[in-house]
């Protein structure tokens, strides 16, 4: 008569399921949306992978949107799967799985092989689903793979250079017409346009005009020769302001640190064109009386001094309410600015909360390339005895 195995055995006869880590990216957050199917297909392309490997358990996705994949992904989703693989966050073995080699780079070849070989040695392994999902963890795992991956990335590489040297030839087509003298713009047809947000496009006609949204910017210029971007956008979200492209968050601080810089309001185009790495670098060239000025050179200088008074101040400050004894009189022996202060609170060893204060010159917390200076300890007490006994 044969005997059940027992609860033991029968785990130690089981196979371990191994993990699997999905990467998913798109070049343009546009692809995301409504009637684009990218990242369909890569969740497709990904299901039908795990339903032909069993054995692997899905454990986290990462997605770069709108990030291109000749290295600024680099910055986004697939540096913090990097960055989490070289911490040991995944056991070894953990297969990354992406739907085709594009998705995964399109960066120089170089560059490309570094970045698999990095994930080899870390003890991870990489799946095409395209390439009938071998799992991969060396160029030797199969005969082909190493002209597999050259191939791959040949393509990738001849896709993303030719959408560049359109979009270098897009670039360079309207700069030559607007210098000409044309307009060779477009009706709005999205959210996004060759021109700014306040502004409409008449094609029959040629012409702008100011849209709705120009209200609220030339407002936000009054209120910034006063206040800083933060307090502007705070006072733009009272009124129901949400972010250009995003009406699901609040207008943020950074838009409208940007907005207060772009020269577009006073009717001038600020060209750019896209490097090799896939990086956007803005030229020097300015191109002036191209779009319909918003506010005046007077306002926009008075804006920008202001912006650079209140980063830079010396002076004492305007609040109120008394942190510490020598508030809005202390300066930074390292670039004149005035010292401010910062709280935070430490448990102490018998479980009671101590809070401490901090000076930290002002400049910089808001740019550290103006004033390097580190942050010291505010202890009332000891400067007050050293008052009571300098002579």
């Amino acid at each position: 008569m044969s005997q059940a195995p027992s609860s033991a055995e029968t785990a130690v006869n089981q196979p371990i399921q191994k993990l699997a880590v999905s990467y998913q990216r798109v070049s343009t957050k546009i692809q995301t949306t409504e009637g684009r199917s990218g990242i369909d297909r890569q969740e497709q392309a990904l299901q039908q992978w795990l339903a032909k490997n069993p054995d692997y358990l899905l454990d986290e996705r990462f997605q770069d949107l709108g990030l291109s994949g000749a290295g600024k992904h680099k910055t986004g989703a697939f540096g913090r799967f990097l960055e989490l693989g070289t911490a040991g966050r995944w056991p070894h073995g953990t297969c990354l799985v992406v739907e085709s080699f594009s998705r995964f780079s399109r960066e120089p070849l170089e560059d490309a092989l570094l970045t698999l070989i990095q994930l080899w040695n870390l003890g991870l392994s990489i799946s095409f689903c395209d390439w009938g999902g071998e799992v991969l963890t060396s160029l030797k795992s199969s005969g082909g793979t190493p002209y597999q991956i050259i191939g791959a990335h040949a393509q990738a590489r001849l896709e993303y250079e030719a959408k560049r040297d359109r979009s270098l030839g897009a670039s360079a087509y309207m700069r030559r017409k607007i210098k000409e003298g044309e307009k060779p713009f477009r009706e709005r047809t999205s959210k996004r346009a060759a021109y700014p947000f306040w502004l409409d496009f008449n094609e029959a006609t040629k012409t702008f005009s100011f849209n709705d949204k120009s209200e609220w910017v030339k407002d936000a210029f009054d209120m910034a020769e006063e206040m800083g971007a933060q307090t502007v956008s705070a006072q733009l979200q009272k009124r129901g302001l949400t972010q250009i492209n995003d009406p699901d968050k609040p207008i943020s601080r950074t838009t409208i640190t940007n907005l207060l810089r772009n020269r577009a309001v006073l009717g001038e185009r600020q060209t750019s064109h896209i490097e090799d790495n896939g990086k956007t670098k803005r030229l020097d060239e300015l191109l002036v009386g191209v779009y319909p000025p918003l506010i005046t050179i007077d306002q926009f200088e008075r804006v920008t001094m202001a912006a650079q008074s209140r980063l830079l101040r010396t002076g004492p400050s305007n609040t109120k309410k008394v942190r510490n004894l020598f508030q809005g009189r202390i300066f930074c022996s390292c670039c004149s600015g005035r010292v401010g202060h910062n709280c935070s609170s430490h448990p102490s060893a018998e479980g009671d909360t101590n809070d401490y204060i901090y000076l930290l010159c002002t400049n910089n917390s808001k740019a550290k390339s103006v004033c390097t200076a580190s942050k010291i300890r505010y202890k009332e007490d000891v400067l007050l005895a050293r008052l009571q006994d300098f002579r």
